[in-house]
């Protein structure tokens, strides 16, 4: 049974790192006939997150540099901003937070000069999770909420449930259990009305975990085992 659990773990793996290579060689052969404009950007863009999704970092940086380059002698503002997440991702799964939130702020500084409020929401949302992994719970939850009013207006329904679990998250680690589950159970209504099955195996397991905390084992069990069971 254990070396039956090893390989399907091991398929998982390889699926993922075949897939990656798939897109990085498709979007390697439609860079080759871009001239320099947006096009070009968002291949080099998309270049550097599938790097990034596979851990090469070096990689990620070598074309998430070039979008940028391009990106700022086109002057194309919106493809600089996403650079600039992008890369404030790649810094992020590094571990170096400061260079994380410097660009996570430069996007966000562009996009509230464009207008774009879905990438504003965004980099709020980023932000709000650097501050979360560093322990800023206030910060955080307060660019969690930043995020959650500017998709209200937007009206996105999965990016509102994302900011009402990342909220629940922070209240969790703030032991205000009940405010986790206020903001768990408001998510899982959006998520139900999708009919997302994975996000709403998610969501179960929060619920799960947040009613362990509250030593409320019985309900605890029955969402983990929900969650389980999707």
């Amino acid at each position: 049974m254990k070396k039956n659990a090893q390989t399907v773990c091991l398929f998982s793996i390889l699926s993922f790192s075949l897939f990656a290579d798939n897109s990085i060689d498709s979007l390697k052969q439609l860079l080759l006939s871009e001239r320099e404009d947006t096009n070009k950007v968002i291949h080099l863009y998309n270049l550097c997150w599938e790097y990034q999704n596979i851990s090469s970092y070096d990689t990620a940086f070598y074309y998430g540099d070039s979008a940028l380059q391009v990106a700022k002698q086109l002057n194309y503002s919106k493809g600089i901003a996403n650079t600039y997440n992008n890369i404030g991702n790649i810094y992020s799964n590094q571990g170096n937070y400061d260079k994380a939130l410097e660009n996570f702020f430069a996007a966000f500084k562009l996009y509230e000069e464009i207008g774009y409020k879905k990438g504003l929401a965004s980099s709020y949302n980023r932000i709000g999770g650097i501050y979360y992994t560093q322990g800023n719970y206030d910060k955080s939850i307060e660019n969690h909420f930043a995020a959650l009013k500017i998709r209200k207006e937007i009206g996105d329904k999965k990016d509102i449930a994302s900011s009402y679990i990342n909220i629940g998250t922070v209240y969790e680690k703030q032991h205000n259990y009940n405010k986790a589950l206020e903001n768990y159970f408001t998510a899982l209504k959006i998520i139900e009305e999708m009919s997302d099955k994975k996000s709403i195996a998610m969501v179960y397991i929060n619920i799960g975990t947040a009613y362990t905390a509250k030593s409320n084992y019985t309900e605890a069990i029955t969402y983990l085992q929900k969650g389980l069971h999707l």
